[in-house]
């Protein structure tokens, strides 16, 4: 046989048409679908959501980034750094996740409201300036007996000092437990537990894509775009030590992934969702993915869904900061910029966002 060394290998080859024009991405996705794809992506759409800890990292990455994101859907979620980097506070003022519950209340709002206006003087994150433009959908359960409605007026207050009034809606569901709620899967919308996805006959995923978007088209039954896996190492390194799996997801509608200009929506699942987390005697999996309701509405209207994913961290020192049920950082396990652009997690995420959407 020949020399083989000027040959390039299949994973350099992957990245290699990974970077090419849209026009090509239909047969680099065939080829390739260990590595997350670059698509005609419009610079404008690009929008996020998370439930819980997702919830949390959603308004982090929406206020770091908020050059880059036009909008978020927040459910279940609270004030940016609302733990302020205390595992105790984050359980038992921001969440009632492991101990009793303290109210969200205005000194805690404005706390927050003063460090992200420091840290966008400092330039940790983006000026929030950026933020007057965006449009935000808030959910809560008026039965979440995790994240509170107190929690959520906090997060509402906060918007108020940065974002008009008529850009950020809130919907309340009455009986809701803490879930992602859908209007065809999951236990009953009063139901705590695995896997914290809820038959509420309300299609939240949706409903926020639709306040963040404009109106959509009609759903058209079942998703028949790609969920293609890829491998989250390319964007850091190492992974689990971050506190992030060794892959994550995307899904590609047929008309995004044949080059048409499409919308890109980033959705961080909750904790207990991410993908090694036994439930039922089985793996998670993709059960967020393919269940929450995103990937119906991102069919018919050329939106393409980024899913990240977190994981069970275990490479922690002391019980400072524990994370046993793969949730994203919102209190500080990785390092004490979790919620600025230099946070492990959040600049992996902008990596990916960059890719997608072929930002520089």
């Amino acid at each position: 046989m020949g020399d083989q060394s000027s040959k390039p290998s299949r994973r350099g080859a992957c990245r290699l048409l990974a970077v090419l024009s849209a026009v090509l991405l239909l047969s680099g996705l065939a080829l390739c679908s260990g590595t997350l794809p670059v698509l005609n992506v419009d610079p404008r759409s690009i929008s996020v959501s998370g439930l819980s800890s997702g919830g949390f990292m959603a308004v982090q990455f929406q206020i770091a980034f908020s050059r880059t994101v036009m909008g978020a859907g927040i459910l279940a979620g609270g004030p940016y750094d609302c733990a302020e980097d205390e595992f105790k506070t984050a359980a038992s003022i921001c969440s009632c996740a492991l101990t009793p519950c303290s109210d969200v209340n205005a000194a805690i709002v404005a706390r927050s409201v003063e460090m992200t206006k420091t840290r966008a003087t400092e330039g940790l994150i983006d000026s929030t300036t950026y933020l007057a433009h965006q449009r935000v959908w808030v959910y809560g359960g008026s039965s979440d007996s995790l994240v509170r409605e107190p929690t959520i007026d906090g997060l509402m207050s906060y918007y108020a000092q940065f974002i008009p009034p008529g850009n950020v809606y809130r919907q309340r569901l009455a009986g809701a437990e803490h879930a992602m709620p859908t209007d065809s899967f999951g236990n009953a919308c009063r139901y705590l537990g695995d896997p914290y996805i809820n038959n509420c006959r309300f299609d939240a995923a949706r409903a926020l894509l639709e306040w963040l978007y404009g109106p959509l088209e009609p759903n058209v039954g079942a998703p028949t775009g790609r969920t293609i896996e890829f491998d989250q190492g390319e964007f850091i390194s190492p992974p689990l030590e971050n506190g992030m799996a060794e892959t994550g997801w995307i899904y590609v509608p047929n008309s995004c992934a044949t080059g048409r200009a499409c919308r890109l929506h980033v959705a961080f699942h909750g904790c207990k969702q991410y993908q090694d987390y036994k439930y039922s005697g089985q793996r998670f999996g993709t059960t967020f993915v393919d269940h929450a309701g995103y990937k119906e509405a991102a069919d018919a209207n050329d939106i393409i869904v980024l899913f990240p994913q977190a994981t069970k961290y275990t490479y922690v020192l002391t019980p400072q900061w524990p994370n046993p049920d793969g949730c994203w950082d919102w209190w500080g396990y990785t390092n004490a910029n979790y919620a600025d652009k230099e946070g492990a997690q959040l600049a992996a995420v902008k990596r990916m966002v960059d890719r997608v959407a072929n930002l520089h």
